[in-house]
């Protein structure tokens, strides 16, 4: 029993850090926890959540300062 509930959480754990989330700092300092889906030229696209809800958000690039994007080696879907 105390097998299958470590290997229950185990799971639940990797799987909660391997979500992919990326980070957008603004300028103005403050974050945003999201999931960018695209980038062109002028606009960042991204998915957050509000109220426990999906919103699909853009921002201008010159309004961002930095962007981390969390990558695993064996994930060939997210390419920096």
């Amino acid at each position: 029993m105390k097998n299958i509930l470590f290997l229950s959480m185990t799971l639940f754990l990797f799987c909660e850090l391997t979500n992919g989330q990326d980070m957008l700092v603004r300028k103005e300092g403050d974050t945003i926890r999201c999931t960018v889906t695209k980038i062109d030229s002028n606009m960042i696209y991204f998915k957050m959540k509000y109220k426990n809800q999906p919103v699909y958000v853009t921002l201008e690039r010159n309004q961002i300062s930095d962007l981390i994007v969390p990558v695993l080696p064996d994930d060939p879907t997210r390419m920096m």
